[in-house]
């Protein structure tokens, strides 16, 4: 990550960058004890402090709602953000995960992408891990999506959290009923066309 002052000043300039103008930090992300992302919205000790963002989400909702180990498994985070959730799967054991995230279309211009492109480095430094090679994320709509060509593993639990209202955003669909019809083909794709 660096060892240097002016090494470590421009690594939280990154993080920070990627959290103005148009782009945001939607999870609360604590990567150690000198680097964590930042809200424009409210101070860290909110942001910090929510139980339903970030590794607070985690640790609170998702893994005590897992229906298993997830050691071994192939997870896929369906709206996945910065990564975070991707990241946390792996070092409970999962072998692989997929991500979506549709932010380099230019309907979803958010930053996303570039986000969890750097947290999966910032973390691959951390724990001297690379989780480059465990995790892919697919910048596409998810009713865009070729199942047999992006996603090659048979996929063993789906996280969608929050995701359904913005399916609504999508030309092709007008209500949320319609939405959840179509998020329920596309997970019914996944679990017909993975291995």
């Amino acid at each position: 990550i660096g060892s240097t002052s002016e090494q470590l000043v421009q690594l939280q300039q990154k993080i920070d960058k990627l959290g103005q103008g148009k782009y945001w930090w939607y999870q609360p992300i604590q990567f150690n004890e000198k680097y964590k992302t930042h809200s424009r919205k409210v101070s860290d000790k909110i942001f910090y402090s929510r139980k339903t963002f970030g590794i607070n989400k985690w640790n609170n909702y998702v893994k005590p709602n897992l229906p298993f180990d997830l050691k071994g498994k192939v997870v896929l985070d369906v709206g996945c953000n910065a990564g975070l959730f991707l990241i946390q799967a792996i070092k409970e054991g999962a072998e692989f995960a997929y991500g979506i995230e549709p932010s380099d279309s230019h309907k979803f211009d958010n930053g996303f992408d570039k986000q969890a492109k750097l947290v999966i480095d910032i973390f691959s430094e951390i724990d001297n891990f690379d989780y480059s090679k465990k995790i892919k994320i697919i910048n596409k709509e998810i009713h865009n999506i070729d199942f047999e060509k992006e996603i090659k593993r048979k996929v063993d639990i789906t996280f969608a959290l929050n995701v359904l209202y913005w399916i609504t955003f999508s030309d092709e669909l007008g209500s949320i009923l319609d939405a959840k019809k179509e998020f329920q083909n596309c997970i019914d794709k996944i679990q017909t066309t993975s291995d």
